[in-house]
């Protein structure tokens, strides 16, 4: 959440009507407090909740994890036509992003260009909704009767090994 609040800090003055939402739970007095400290705009809290509102207002989800097992939260975001960024930082965020295609992905940890492609994302509406429909079609290969087929495929196949 801070790599968010320092990325949040360089665009936010020049988007006064975007907001920023931090979803979930958390030490949210901590990062009141540093909203507050560092004047930055625009900041608004959920704490723990449904997502499915959210994505569905919501144009871009940034996730600025160190690692994740599985950015589930990116495929859900996906599924509701919200463009993720996210920062290149474990191994399967390429089984869900394909850069610039239906998201984007930036070296790890640069906030720089974290900023900057967030900003043209913001500023690009018409480029970033031709996005939307590719990132709802993307989630459909998770689709859990496409998945059950092909587990069924594995299981046929390894018995037919034995």
């Amino acid at each position: 959440v801070d790599r968010m609040f320092d990325i949040w800090k360089i665009i936010a003055p020049r988007h006064p009507d975007w907001e920023l939402c931090i979803m979930g739970s958390g030490n949210i007095d901590h990062f009141r407090n540093i909203v507050k400290h560092h004047n930055i705009p625009n900041v608004y809290f959920t704490g723990f909740c449904n997502p499915y509102e959210y994505y569905k207002d919501s144009s871009i989800l940034c996730m600025t994890s160190s690692t994740e097992g599985w950015g589930m939260v990116l495929v859900e975001a996906q599924m509701f036509g919200c463009v993720p960024i996210a920062y290149n930082s474990y191994s399967s965020l390429q089984e869900i992003i394909t850069n610039g295609v239906n998201g984007y992905t930036i070296p790890a940890f640069d906030k720089k260009e974290f900023a900057k492609r967030l900003e043209w994302l913001m500023e690009h509406d018409t480029e970033r909704e031709k996005m939307i429909p590719t990132c709802k079609d993307s989630v459909k290969r998770y689709d859990v009767k496409i998945i059950a087929k092909q587990w069924m495929e594995l299981f046929n196949e390894v018995a037919k090994e034995k």
